[in-house]
């Protein structure tokens, strides 16, 4: 009688530890589980931004007054350690206020969209290149696109790399300038 007291007790001793190594692997599961639901859930892609050092500078900015037409004429240098793709340009209206106005671009190839207020490069700007870039006298408004009929007195200017056919712009380049006043009108 004794022996089947102790078996019915040795018996009992392992349900109880396969009770725990059932708990626990009922846990891990659960918690896999609950990882892959949320990262299904969360769809987390990486962040895809610009690097620290890259950044355009202007060297020089001119109005060009032709017979038929007047443009602004941007010269840009690559100050970075990285290629750029383009920029974002808009002019200040008036002098110590913020650049609002997108000036519309003459496209360096036709290949390549002109949308108002930003200049992409046909080739991207190398570290140290300087480039000559144009703008037209119009601009985009809250009505669509108007010609130009107040005097520019800055620009703002902001760089931006093509990652994986996405525009990401640089934050951290961001360069406003005050330029003598240029009459587009």
């Amino acid at each position: 009688m004794k022996k089947l007291k102790f078996l019915f007790y040795d018996k009992q001793g392992v349900s109880l530890m396969i009770s725990y190594v059932l708990l626990i692997a009922v846990a891990i599961a659960m918690s896999i589980t609950v990882f892959a639901w949320l990262r299904l859930i969360a769809n987390v892609q990486p962040i895809i931004s610009c690097e620290e050092s890259t950044q355009l500078v202007v060297e020089s900015v001119r109005c060009i007054d032709e017979v038929n037409s007047k443009l602004l004429e941007v010269v840009v240098k690559n100050n970075g350690r990285f290629s750029v793709n383009g920029f974002i340009l808009s002019v200040a209206e008036a002098p110590h206020r913020a650049a609002t106005s997108s000036l519309v671009p003459l496209s360096s190839s036709e290949a390549i969209a002109t949308v108002p207020g930003r200049y992409t490069f046909a080739q991207p700007l190398l570290p140290g290149q300087s480039l000559e870039t144009f703008f037209t006298n119009s601009y985009r408004s809250s009505t669509g696109v108007s010609s130009v009929d107040f005097v520019i007195y800055g620009v703002r200017l902001q760089p931006f790399i093509l990652s994986e056919g996405n525009l990401v712009v640089c934050e951290a380049g961001v360069l406003e300038q005050s330029i003598s006043p240029c009459d587009l009108r």
